[in-house]
């Protein structure tokens, strides 16, 4: 395998729940390559739940950044003419054909093409751009057509940036034109992914399917006995940002049904967001206070944590008022890896990373009753739960460790420069 000079093009780093990019640098690294980051603005890195490996492999000092002024237009165009006075000649002319209307259109007339142009002027000899989300691969894509750039360009979609649906299926297939025309990799964590992309237009032959990779050294498994249901509350526990897409408010309404059923459990939701006052107030309403604890952010190893002691995890995430659903799920993943079974609603890409009736269990999307029998069921068949959970491990460690999808990236990059 060659050394490659790899940029990674991203928004905030770090980024606290983005630790598949994370993840994606490293697996660069140990595949021998070269590596930069090229981010938009930084973020502290005391607040990543990865500080460790961000120290280890000091990535911090292989971030340089560049933002497009938030404010109005004097801020603009005082960057404009910073930028331009700083640049040789050469770079100038090219950088100026950012206002050509007619290759540019709209791009031209907001400065956005420039500002795309300029964020990798300096960084022009890399051989590979690997842009974490569509508007970043965008922002590379137009680089390369003013000629900047001139590496190959692998976009990542993760989720939201290819939430395609009929009412906005034409806005996304005019705004990502640029980049499937000059991109030339766009990968996808799941068969789900995979069918928005071709909605948007992206060409089929340049899909390739790479999963967000679990690290199964962190998230792995203890020595644990199932002890007597009489002596002790069943765990439960869901993790995921306090938005309406994790579902929370369905674990909340499926915890309502199980302690119904006369079962003692523990919640324990991990995860901050602006549904929290609702979350509170929906506790108050069903009379959980005794059984739910919403306990904020965790890093990975609290996490980690949480998830060895917990009994069964529960996979809320569900559609969003827009219709937006989780492309992979990465927690029910990692609670695999620990060799905890995962309940789950069948919704979006979420089914593709669970070995149904083996590893886990998948319902009917927003089926609370479904879904808060399967939790009884296991409940009370402690045997079927650690079957399960060891069925989990396996079925993560073969097809979600981080070794399988860091080797499936490694291939991609040595597949693109051929």
């Amino acid at each position: 395998m060659n050394n490659k000079e790899i940029a990674f093009v991203i928004n905030g780093f770090p980024h606290t729940s983005e630790t598949f990019i994370v993840n994606q640098i490293v697996a660069a690294i140990k595949g021998g390559h070269t590596i930069s980051i090229l981010a938009e603005h930084l973020q502290d890195i005391e607040s990543s739940s990865q500080s460790e490996l961000l120290k280890l492999y000091h990535l911090m000092e292989s971030t340089s950044v560049f933002s497009k002024p938030a404010g109005g237009l004097c801020q603009n165009i005082s960057l404009f003419f910073k930028i331009l006075q700083n640049l040789p000649p050469k770079q100038r002319r090219i950088l100026l054909k950012a206002f050509n209307v007619f290759t540019y259109r709209r791009d031209a007339l907001t400065l956005d093409a420039f500002y795309h142009g300029a964020r990798f002027i300096g960084h022009e000899n890399n051989l590979i751009y690997h842009a974490q989300y569509g508007p970043n691969g965008r922002a590379a894509a137009i680089a390369k057509q003013l000629g900047i750039i001139r590496g190959k360009i692998i976009t990542s979609f993760h989720g939201y940036d290819a939430h395609c649906d009929e009412t906005n299926q034409k806005s996304l297939e005019k705004f990502y034109r640029p980049l499937f025309k000059w991109g030339d990799v766009f990968t996808a964590n799941t068969h789900y992914l995979v069918d928005l992309l071709r909605r948007m237009g992206c060409p089929p032959e340049k899909i390739s399917l790479l999963p967000m990779g679990v690290d199964t050294t962190l998230f792995s498994p203890t020595q644990k006995k199932n002890r007597p249901l009489t002596n002790r509350p069943i765990q439960l526990l869901s993790v995921g940002r306090l938005i309406y897409l994790k579902g929370h408010h369905l674990g909340l309404e499926i915890i309502k049904k199980i302690v119904t059923n006369k079962l003692t459990v523990n919640y324990t939701i991990i995860g901050d967001g602006p549904e929290k006052e609702n979350l509170l107030k929906q506790i108050d309403r069903l009379g959980l206070h005794d059984y739910v604890k919403l306990v904020g952010k965790k890093n990975q190893k609290e996490v980690r944590d949480y998830m060895r002691n917990c009994d069964i995890f529960l996979m809320t995430s569900t559609g969003d008022n827009t219709g937006r659903r989780e492309t992979q799920g990465m927690v029910n993943a990692e609670a695999q890896a620990c060799g905890i079974p995962v309940v789950a609603f069948n919704s979006g890409g979420v089914g593709y990373t669970i070995d149904q009736g083996v590893s886990g269990i998948l319902v009917e999307e927003e089926n609370t009753n479904h879904f808060a029998q399967a939790v009884i069921d296991l409940i009370n068949n402690p045997i079927q739960r650690e079957t399960m959970g060891l069925a989990a491990v396996n079925f993560i460690q073969k097809n979600y460790s981080l070794d399988t999808t860091s080797r499936i990236l490694n291939s991609i990059y040595d597949k693109v420069l051929i």
